[in-house]
Order: C-alpha cells, then sequence, then structure tokens
C-alpha cells in the first residue's frame, strides 16, 4: 500500500467524480450507476482533500480507514437494489444509500482527522 498516498487519492476521486459526472450529464450509463458513483466520490473527494491538507501522520491514519472503506461503500452500494420497489420502498436504492454512505465517509473522516490533529498538537 505504498503506493496509495492522500494526494494520489485525491487525484483519482477528482477524476471519478468528473468521469461519473460526465457520464452521467450524457446518459452513456444508467441513471443508477453513475448517480451513486457521483454521490461517492463527492464524499471521498472532500475527506481525501482534508486529508491532503493534514500532517503526514494523519494521512497515514485517514488512508487505513479509506483502504477498507471506499471499496465496502462501494459494494454497499451496487448490492443494493436500483429501483424502491421493494419491502422498504422510498427508504431504500441506490441513490438514497450512496448518499448516506457518503456522509457517513466524510463525518467519520473529518471526525478521525479532527482527532488525529488534536492529538499531534498536544
Amino acid at each position: 500500500m505504498i503506493f496509495l498516498n492522500a494526494a494520489r487519492i485525491l487525484v483519482f476521486s477528482v477524476a471519478v467524480l468528473v468521469l461519473s459526472l460526465i457520464l452521467d450529464n450524457y446518459n452513456v450509463w444508467d441513471y443508477s450507476i453513475t448517480d451513486p458513483l457521483v454521490n461517492l466520490a463527492i464524499g471521498v473527494t472532500l475527506a481525501s482533500f482534508l486529508s491532503y491538507v493534514s500532517d503526514e501522520r494523519v494521512q497515514r491514519s485517514w488512508k487505513r480507514l479509506a483502504v477498507w472503506l471506499i471499496p465496502t461503500m462501494l459494494v454497499i452500494t451496487y448490492i443494493t437494489p436500483s429501483d424502491a420497489d421493494n419491502l422498504l420502498s422510498g427508504v431504500t436504492g441506490r441513490e438514497p444509500v450512496s448518499i448516506a454512505l457518503s456522509a457517513i465517509f466524510f463525518l467519520v473522516s473529518l471526525i478521525l482527522i479532527a482527532y488525529k490533529s488534536w492529538k499531534l498538537r498536544g
């Protein structure tokens, strides 16, 4: 995992965000694929930017979180049915799940980065 650092994760997440926005805008893929990808990429991009501007030790801690949480979020999002015609109609679906996961990822990242930065200063 030495090849992963905050700068590369930031560049990759921005690239995924831009590509998914382009694909969504031109209707290249179905909205059930691109919309959740946009939602997840926004949270990852914001969190990776916060990590990028922080101390290297904070970046390492965030990277350990991101390495297992980002793939987990993708799997959870894409095993969720794309439509809301199921038992929990209106509650589930890829887009609401991806928004919730993106928000959770960003908040957990924000808490981790703030805690580690505070701990390293004091």
